[in-house]
């Protein structure tokens, strides 16, 4: 079967004797996107003059060939780097903010959720601060905490701790209102926690991305395996940075 090189909104869908690459609109692969599409000319080229089961090998030794295996380990390299960033800031993003690094309080805490009903728990999450938020969270069997109630605990944890960590109460003040108080102190604290909430989902994105790199970057060894008649391992050997 012809090989393909094709554009769309997304990115570019290379396939090769039914196996697809596909290589997302994304500067991390704009080398690999290139050494596809010339992988695909050479082998449009070599398919006239050869018999099919020789151009594996042909292919793979041709410049264009080489030059897939160099563009596809750089974009690897981008990739891997890019999940470390997203590791490491989500490590960040879940340490503890200075001020509640002190735990030894966390087992009141979770003594409090144990002896609540699940519609308690979610109602006391919804207010409790962020020391409280961080002994559950931490270890939310032993606070007895309700399966469904995981996930919200673990957002607005996220939420306040980012928002203690970088101080980002200092850029929200109370501001005066006509319906609220004229002679309004302190912290707007609904600005704060919608801001963290705008980075985290962010942060989440980023997650998202990796996850989609993993998948794109198993398509694109798994076409140069088909390309190349080789063993998927094979190909990873040769393009891992």
């Amino acid at each position: 079967m012809a090989p393909t090189f094709n554009r769309n909104d997304r990115g570019v869908v290379a396939g090769v004797d039914d196996t697809n690459a596909f290589l997302p609109d994304d500067p991390a692969y704009a080398q690999t996107i290139g050494a596809f599409e010339a992988l695909t000319n050479e082998h449009n080229q070599l398919s006239i003059v050869m018999k099919p089961e020789a151009i594996p090998a042909a292919l793979m030794n041709s410049t264009a060939g080489r030059a897939a295996i160099v563009a596809t380990s750089n974009t690897y390299g981008a990739l891997l780097t890019r999940k470390r960033e997203y590791e490491t800031a989500d490590r960040n993003a879940r340490e503890r903010a200075p001020s509640i690094a002190d735990t030894r309080n966390d087992g009141e805490w979770r003594n409090v959720y144990r002896s609540l009903s699940p519609a308690e728990q979610a109602a006391r999450i919804t207010v409790a601060d962020l020391r409280e938020l961080a002994a559950i969270v931490a270890a939310p069997d032993l606070a007895n905490l309700a399966p469904e109630l995981r996930g919200p605990a673990d957002e607005r944890y996220l939420q306040l701790n980012f928002a203690e960590r970088v101080g980002l109460a200092g850029n929200y003040p109370a501001m005066p209102s006509v319906t609220g108080d004229l002679l309004a102190t302190g912290v707007d604290h609904v600005a704060v926690q919608q801001a963290a909430a705008a980075v985290l989902d962010r942060h989440r994105e980023r997650g998202e991305r990796s996850a989609g790199d993993e998948q794109a970057l198993r398509s694109i060894v798994a076409y140069l395996a088909t390309a190349f008649n080789l063993p998927l391992a094979a190909v990873l050997e040769r393009v891992q940075p």
